[in-house]
């Protein structure tokens, strides 16, 4: 059986980029697409789902009475609405025919008809133009990180000013995306990595860059600074993995899909799939209360881990990324749970 969608094309093609285009119509687009063997155009009165064509943020600031006009439309034909959330904190809709599909958020505080998508993200192994490999195991565990991390106070007053002025445009509706409390993630960082750093029990490769992509704006600089953070994942068995802005870490993804384990601090985190995948069992996953013991609770996890064992975890964290999130095969797995509603 296919998903049956309902796809508005008009709207698409008022759409400034196809960065406002819900991905799963994207791809569609492309008639040449494999997702044709899942999904299939329909009308209004046989499809199974009406698929909002534009992002809901995007939708809502301007074109609003579309928004609701769609909605009105679902209603009177007892239809679901499939709508994309992309912003990296998320708007919830809690209208009952919505069934939404965001990057993030809080898992205490959705709705039961939401999905996690994973960032999308290339293949890091083709950009560093490296072979797929696994790393044997050492007898310290040794964890890398390259990133946004800053413990300094100025750079906490910056972050809060950043956190004030969204939260003010959030309210005046000059954007749409839910409320979240003030949560200074690069400060965080350096503070947790600082945890990591002190600890004897494993081996550490941090990188702390001071802003966002060490503030580089050129191409080549650009370039230099993934090369540099791409080969930390590569070089290292571990990589620490915790939010920014939103409630969520592109970092995990991009671990998984260089066959490492991800280290992530738990922040009330929906994972893609959590009935399907056991995400325990290839990650370390740790609530924030307890970071500061982080080394010690790492170096247990490694040490339970034969050498086998240990470069098997590599190879299926590879192989759970290239079977559920890679843009292609997260929507495959989509269409199966769609079916079920």
């Amino acid at each position: 059986m296919k998903v049956k969608l309902y796809n508005d094309l008009d709207k698409i093609k008022t759409a400034p980029s196809w960065g406002y285009v819900f991905p799963l119509l994207e791809l569609l687009h492309d008639e040449t697409s494999p997702l044709h063997d899942y999904y299939v155009f329909a009308n209004l009165e046989t499809c199974d789902y009406i698929a909002l064509p534009l992002t809901v943020d995007y939708l809502l600031k301007h074109d609003a009475d579309y928004f609701h006009s769609i909605f009105k439309q679902a209603e009177s034909l007892d239809k679901k609405v499939l709508v994309f959330s992309a912003s990296d904190v998320g708007k919830t809709i809690t209208h009952p025919n919505c069934i939404t599909i965001r990057l993030g958020g809080f898992k205490s505080k959705f709705v039961q008809t939401t999905y996690i998508m994973p960032p999308f993200i290339n293949d890091p192994y083709v950009f560093l133009g490296k072979e797929i490999s696994y790393l044997s195991k050492e007898v310290k565990p040794a964890v890398g990180f390259v990133g946004h991390s800053n413990g300094s106070l100025i750079k906490l007053a910056k972050e809060f000013f950043i956190y004030a002025r969204f939260s003010l445009q959030r309210l005046l509706k000059k954007h749409y995306f839910d409320y979240q409390s003030f949560y200074p993630s690069s400060y965080y960082r350096y503070t947790y990595l600082n945890f990591l750093a002190r600890s004897k029990a494993v081996v550490t490769h941090f990188i702390y860059r001071k802003k966002y992509r060490a503030g580089v704006t050129s191409s080549e600089a650009r370039l230099q600074t993934s090369m540099e953070f791409f080969q930390n994942i590569y070089d290292n068995p571990y990589t620490f993995c915790m939010r920014g802005t939103g409630n969520f870490s592109v970092r995990l993804y991009e671990t998984l899909a260089m066959g490492r384990i991800p280290v992530v601090i738990n922040t009330d985190c929906q994972f893609p799939f959590e009935d399907k995948i056991n995400w325990g069992a290839h990650c370390l996953l740790v609530e924030p209360e307890n970071v500061a013991s982080l080394g010690e609770t790492l170096a247990r996890f490694h040490e339970a881990l034969s050498p086998s064992d240990f470069i098997a975890l590599q190879k299926s964290n590879r192989k759970l990324w290239e079977d559920y999130f890679t843009k292609k095969t997260f929507f495959i797995k989509m269409s199966d749970e769609l079916l079920k509603k």
